[in-house]
Order: C-alpha cells, then sequence, then structure tokens
C-alpha cells in the first residue's frame, strides 16, 4: 500500500500525517504494546470495553464523526520518499506493524463496526511516527520513544493515566534516562523520578509473603482475592517517597522491608481487620492512603540508631487511641464512611498525627533514622 502524507516536523522529530479509510487502515497489522507479566515492557494498559461499545455507538448513530487523528508508530524502518513542499510517499504492506500510540479505543471501535460492515469508507487522519529514527541506539529497548510520545500526549493534554510508560523509561541507564526526561514537560517530569519506583515496590509488596502477598491488583488482571489497585497503593506511596531524606537514605528493596514491618505492626493492633479484609478499608484505598500518609510522620519518632520493628511502630501508633481499633476501619464504620476522597484522607491522618504528637517526644533528625 503506497499513503500519500504531509511531512511535519517538530523540534527536529518527523511525522508524517494522511487520511486513511477504516477498511484499509484496519487491513494493516495494527498493533498495541500492551503491559502484561510475561510484556513488563509495555506501556498502555488494555482498551476499555465500555468506552469502545460507547464510541461504536457513538458513530453508529450516524451523526457521529471522529476527525481527531490517530498516532501510530513503525518501529521497523519503510520505504519513505520524499517529494516537493513536505509531501512524502509512504510505503506498508501488511506485514508493516502499526503501533497504536494514540486512539486505540477509537480503532477498537471502528473495527467493531467494520466486523458489521459498517463504517469501512469512514475516513479518518492518521500521523505516522517513524520510531525507529529515535530509537534508543543501544537498543536497551525497542520502544521508548513511542513510550515517550505516549507520556507527553495523555499527561498533557488528556491526563490518562501513564504509569507505565513512566516505568518503562525510568529502567533505562542514567546517562539515557537524563537524554529522555529532559525531552518531558518540567509538570510531569517529577513523576517518572518517584512513581516506577512506587511501581517497582507495589510490585515486590505484593509477591512477598505478609499482609500484601497477591492483594494488589496490576492492570490487566483479574480481581480475584485482590483488594486495591496497583494505581490506588503506588499513588499513596508519593508521601514516602517523595520525602528526600527517606528516599535517599534506603534503597527499593529496604524501603519493601521497612514498609512490610509497617504494615504488619498495624495488623497486629488490629487483627480483625486483617482477618476479614473485605469487611474492613484498612487495605482499601482509603488505609494505604491514610497510613502511608501517616509514615513520614510515625518514623520521625522511631528512636535514632534503632531498629525498625513491629514493637516499635507499635509503640507509636497506639497513642492514636480508638482510630487503630478494627470497629473504627470497618466499612460500616468511621472511616468506612468518611468516603474516599482527598479531603477524607487529611483529616484522618490529620487527627492521627495530632494525637500521636501530643503524646510522643520527638527524636533528633538523622539521614538514615534507623536500622532494618
Amino acid at each position: 500500500m503506497k499513503i500519500n502524507a504531509m511531512k511535519l516536523l517538530q523540534n527536529g522529530k518527523e511525522y508524517y500525517l494522511t487520511l486513511l479509510r477504516v477498511g484499509d487502515l484496519l487491513e494493516l497489522d495494527l498493533r498495541q504494546d500492551i503491559w502484561r507479566p510475561n510484556n513488563p515492557s509495555g506501556y498502555q494498559r488494555l482498551p476499555s470495553p465500555p468506552r469502545i461499545k460507547d464510541f461504536a455507538n457513538f458513530i453508529q448513530r450516524g451523526n457521529g464523526t471522529s476527525p481527531i487523528s490517530v498516532l501510530v508508530s513503525v518501529r521497523n524502518p519503510v520505504h519513505i520518499s520524499t517529494k516537493a513542499d513536505n509531501l512524502a510517499e509512504i510505503t506498508l504492506n501488511k506485514e508493516s506493524t502499526l503501533w497504536i500510540i494514540d486512539g486505540q479505543h477509537r480503532l477498537e471501535g471502528f473495527k467493531r463496526l467494520s466486523e458489521e460492515g459498517q463504517c469501512l469508507d469512514f475516513t479518518i487522519p492518521v500521523i505516522l511516527y517513524p520510531a525507529w529514527k529515535y530509537q534508543d541506539p543501544k537498543k536497551t529497548t525497542d520502544h521508548i520513544a513511542e513510550a515517550t510520545e505516549f507520556i507527553i500526549i495523555n499527561k498533557t493534554q488528556k491526563g490518562v493515566r501513564a504509569d507505565l510508560a513512566e516505568r518503562l523509561i525510568s529502567l533505562l541507564p542514567t546517562n539515557l534516562k537524563e537524554e529522555y526526561l529532559i525531552n518531558l514537560p518540567s509538570s510531569i517530569r517529577g513523576n517518572v523520578e518517584w512513581t516506577p519506583k512506587a511501581l517497582e515496590i507495589a510490585e515486590k509488596i505484593n509477591s512477598a509473603p505478609g499482609r500484601w502477598k497477591d492483594r494488589i491488583r496490576f492492570p490487566n488482571e483479574p480481581r480475584l482475592n485482590t483488594l486495591v489497585s496497583q494505581k490506588a497503593f503506588t499513588d499513596s506511596l508519593q508521601p514516602i517517597l517523595t520525602n528526600p531524606s527517606f528516599r535517599a537514605a534506603y534503597t527499593s528493596d529496604e524501603i519493601v522491608k521497612i514498609l512490610l514491618v509497617y504494615w504488619e505492626a498495624i495488623a497486629e493492633l488490629m487483627p480483625e481487620a486483617f482477618d476479614k479484609p473485605r469487611d474492613y478499608v484498612t487495605q482499601r484505598t482509603m488505609g494505604v492512603f491514610v497510613f502511608h500518609a501517616l509514615f513520614p510522620k510515625v518514623i520521625t519518632y522511631v528512636p535514632q540508631g534503632s531498629n525498625f520493628t513491629t514493637t516499635a511502630v507499635k509503640h507509636i501508633l497506639k497513642y492514636v487511641g480508638e482510630k487503630i481499633q478494627a470497629d473504627y476501619w470497618s466499612n460500616d464504620g468511621y472511616v468506612g464512611r468518611a468516603g474516599t476522597s482527598k479531603k477524607a484522607f487529611g483529616i484522618i491522618r490529620n487527627t492521627m498525627e495530632e494525637a500521636i504528637d501530643k503524646q510522643m517526644e520527638k527524636p533528633k533528625s538523622s539521614m538514615r533514622p534507623f536500622n532494618i
């Protein structure tokens, strides 16, 4: 298939804008780089069936339109002949894989309609990104360039979760990571510093023996016995991982050990909430946000140079009184009825912090305040 396109240049990067019939586009090898346990370098989640259905229904009603372009990437070189006035001819065949960076729900919706013989002549704008020209020459990964595009589109324009793509960039060697980070808007660059570490910690906590074994639900995975989404768990770690002194003092593996001890102490103080976790919100969104936000306060009261143990944590947490009792965290209890807003998280955390501050004498700070 030969495609006429217009060459776009933006800060030294090439893109090719073309118009394609849905029928012609769907004949090509369209793929999505989905994150799965056997594809840890994937940077996208599975498409949402309800969103696919909604789009297909919208178009099917007869007056629905989709003038916004989809963005696809070509990882392996294809022939591009440049003509005058930024016009080009691109040669694709059925073996030319196009990786969908943006527009997966629209394309899946069109695919559903095409299976019913509808919308095959529907024309949509497509932007082709020649990723092979911008890949890491050391082949650290084949699609970091795509992940960077995905982050910029979804974090600056849509607000779609891009944590898997951020994680992919974080795994690069330091010199290459800095090269990619500098191309990201400053408003989202900070997340790449802590979100990937949060993902790593969540994965390790979920697989380690303890109260969180198989309790975190990762993207594209069934609910089963999980209690909280990976997104909620990793987001809740922000107060811990953005604490400069704590982050610099302990490795990811050490933080995992510390958090396992921390949660074991909580479990020992209210065992009922962990014996029947679905009857309580302790290991759900509310619990992880409150207890992880409380963690920086708790560690300031661990005696300098001492070991971080369940006994030490329980000694501190006991001062919050009823707020560390199972009834308080039940689905029908005070916390269970408080909702899951950030305001609710803050109110509960603040009352717990105030109770601790009234009873404890804060020790001197230290770069590495306690041993593991």
